[in-house]
């Protein structure tokens, strides 16, 4: 956080430097990106002390951190993140689907009629492919949880008095 006297080319108000980025659930950020934000405010005095410049940036952290300042520009660069992604995931999913749905060509029916050590084989592949499946089920519901959110943080301020 910063204060510095407005000229005519940087008028009252606060610069609010953002950063957003489109995040899944598990906390993976996809995409990120940082712009400055000039909020224009004519009455904006020169705080006077530190408290009082924390006070006049608190309602921008608090608009940020509830998207409620958010560009048109990075509106749309939001929705052609989540278009990317959203893609990439549909392949994904539909690769894992068919991973999952794969199953061995073909069992005997009475595997090793006088042999014990092929039913141990068979009971090996068995949980051998037991274990597949429930990785593929993880990794379809860690999938379905790769929706992305709009995050925005502030990360710093410069106040712009008359």
């Amino acid at each position: 956080m910063a204060r510095v006297h407005a000229t005519p080319g940087l008028r009252p108000g606060i610069v609010a430097v953002v950063g957003f980025e489109a995040r899944t659930a598990d906390g993976f950020v996809a995409a990120a990106r940082t712009v400055a934000l000039h909020i224009e405010n004519g009455a904006t005095p020169k705080p006077r002390s530190w408290p009082e410049a924390r006070a006049a940036v608190r309602s921008i952290r608090t608009d940020a951190a509830e998207g409620r300042c958010v560009p048109d520009a990075i509106r749309g660069w939001f929705t052609g993140v989540c278009a990317e992604h959203e893609r990439s995931r549909a392949m994904r999913l539909g690769r894992e689907t068919a991973l999952a749905a794969r199953r061995d060509g073909h069992r005997e029916v009475q595997p090793g009629l006088f042999d014990s050590r092929a039913i141990h084989e068979l009971g090996a592949r068995l949980a051998q492919e037991r274990e597949r499946a429930a990785d593929h089920h993880h990794r379809l519901v860690a999938l379905e949880r790769e929706r992305l959110t709009l995050h925005a943080t502030l990360r710093a301020a410069l106040i712009v008095w008359r």
